[in-house]
């Protein structure tokens, strides 16, 4: 083969190839050639597809009884099928999978959940086309038409959806947990108590739009010797919620039945009773409520406190712009028809986009009767509470807060003398920072005070943490975390730091160590304790998750082995 021929191959090629001195050379160099090209062409698409498939940043923008609700919707790239992750922190709570899609919204269930999902959470979408703000922008200038489901245009009709095509979805977690305490002191106190918790719900039952739910625990406490009159053999079991609920998005009422809370009230907690609302518009919202306050003790029905009230709620706006959220409502508490409280509780929400938000609740008694004659005023407030996010770019927020709180005289206290009931008034301010620092780092720091109006002792407190997660080489979760406090009685500081990883995708390990140092101002004694704790979470299958925890204590104050076991199923 000529020289001519060679230089011709290369150049046809793009690769340096050896001379050739035969026709039966030269066909098999064109057969590598061919192949050689398709590596290339396989490769190519490789890459691309790499890129197709990536990570969208989300938000929780709203959590009802039968879906999560992101911020992200078609026009993002979001498809029915999709899944992602929800975040808090730098730590994985759950994991999603989309259900229905809206324009810019989508509803997703909960595929595996370890801890409550709120608002405002971090979501990480894998979506297989995403598309970047500036082609939405072009979608939506006027001369350019949005090809979109005429079915599911808004958000409200999404919510219609979701709750409609789902009819019995049955889902909860049943758990069996065991806790021991082996103390290694003199004493010799040894500790264990097993339990079991079950939470339950069935919602749009047989498409009726009634949902069902149930939630209880029950404990029981064994110890090595007995204290006073307690008993150690008796299970004590407690019904936190037995409710149905009617939630039909076409109409503009609903209705609860049972033990429940009220949703438009606050520091009443739960009550066995009735709920009802109606929504006029929108904005607007009215509702009542009324029922008995269950037994602390033995968490069993009793008539002995009667819980009345009314609310008025208002919401405006969306969370990419601005959103107004208004809360009035007027409760009274009776205690076997004797006055035990009423008062008026207001809670507001604004926020202007991700950068502002500000959050008011307070509490203000309506004194009359015996309450009057006991505070001298017909009108006195009992809590205020108020906090301020800044977020002036996205890795970095900024919060401020305020809360001052009083004791509140009832019915079973009201015989107290003056001297020994102590209503100072109680005012905290805080301060909080949080910075979101290259290669996966973040940063906080806070600080609180907390004064009294019956004296000039204050307490003081503050911490500052760091998280850090290597997600390119050794995929481990650093978290530490030191804190202080100070205040009449004692002072002293506290640290930890934890080493977490997942060692396949269904098993992680948690390893934390830490320390506290304390001082009593009164005896001058000094107190250290150190700990070492080790964490095993194991998601058996799909639905069934194990966890144990094993923790040693050694210390001034508490000399003790400690274990937990959990183990359960998610239906």
């Amino acid at each position: 083969m000529s020289n001519r021929e060679t230089l011709e191959l290369i150049k046809n090629s793009r690769m340096s190839v050896l001379p050739l001195q035969s026709r039966g050379d030269k066909a098999k160099s064109e057969i590598l050639l061919k192949y050689y090209r398709l590596l290339l062409l396989l490769v190519v698409v490789l890459w691309i597809g790499r890129g197709i498939a990536e990570e969208l940043p989300a938000k929780v923008k709203y959590v009802s009884k039968s879906a999560i609700y992101i911020d992200v919707g078609r026009l993002n790239g979001v498809e029915i099928g999709d899944s992602g992750s929800v975040f808090r922190v730098s730590n994985r709570i759950a994991h999603l999978e989309v259900i229905f899609v809206a324009d810019n919204s989508s509803s997703c269930k909960t595929i595996d959940q370890q801890a409550e999902i709120s608002v405002g959470d971090s979501v990480a979408m894998t979506v297989s086309t995403p598309i970047v703000k500036q082609e939405i922008t072009k979608l939506t200038e006027p001369d350019r038409k949005i090809e979109s489901d005429p079915q599911i245009k808004t958000d409200s009709e999404l919510v219609d959806r979701t709750r409609k095509e789902e009819p019995n979805r049955f889902s909860g977690r049943f758990g069996a947990q065991y806790f021991a305490q082996d103390n290694l002191d003199d004493l010799d106190y040894d500790f264990s108590q097993p339990s079991f918790l079950v939470r339950a719900e069935v919602e749009n039952i047989m498409g009726s739009h009634h949902n069902l739910s149930v939630r209880m625990r029950g404990r029981k406490n064994i110890r090595s010797r007995e204290l006073s009159d307690v008993t150690t053999t008796r299970w004590n079991s407690r019904v936190y919620e037995l409710s149905l609920v009617y939630d039909n998005p076409q109409t503009n009422y609903t209705y609860g039945a049972g033990r429940i809370i009220p949703s438009g009230a606050g520091g009443l907690g739960y009550m066995d009773g009735l709920t009802f609302s109606y929504r006029f518009n929108e904005m607007n919202t009215v509702g009542l409520f009324g029922g008995t306050e269950p037994d602390g003790e033995t968490s069993r029905m009793s008539n002995d406190e009667l819980k009345l009230g009314t609310y008025i709620s208002y919401e405006k706006g969306s969370y990419r712009t601005q959103r107004i959220q208004s809360l009035l409502s007027l409760s009274g508490i009776y205690y076997k028809g004797q006055i035990d409280r009423e008062f008026l509780y207001t809670r507001n929400s604004y926020s202007i986009g991700s950068t502002w938000s500000f959050y008011q609740s307070g509490e203000l008694n309506l004194n009359r009767g015996w309450r009057k004659d006991s505070s001298a005023t017909t009108f006195q407030i009992s809590s205020f509470q108020f906090s301020a996010r800044w977020k002036p770019i996205r890795s970095t927020s900024i919060t401020f807060g305020y809360n001052n709180r009083r004791s509140v005289r009832t019915y079973d206290n009201k015989s107290i003398a003056d001297s020994l009931f102590d209503d100072a008034t109680r005012q905290g301010f805080r301060v909080r920072s949080s910075i979101r620092l290259p290669l996966n780092i973040r940063f906080s720091l806070s600080g609180n005070i907390r004064t009294r109006a019956s004296d000039n002792s204050s307490t003081y407190s503050g911490s500052t943490g760091l998280n850090f997660y290597d997600k390119w080489i050794t995929h481990i979760k650093l978290t530490t975390r030191c804190s202080y406090f100070s205040n009449l009685y004692n002072r002293g500081s506290q640290c930890n730091i934890s080493l977490s990883r997942s060692i396949v995708s269904d098993l992680d390990l948690r390893i934390e160590g830490g320390f506290s140092e304390y001082k009593l101002e009164q005896a001058g004694n000094q107190v250290k304790n150190n700990w070492v704790k080790l964490d095993l979470d194991y998601r058996i299958t799909k639905n069934t998750y194990s966890a144990i925890s094993y923790e040693l204590n050694r210390g001034g104050s508490l000399k003790a082995n400690r274990l937990f076991v959990d183990m359960g199923v998610r239906f």
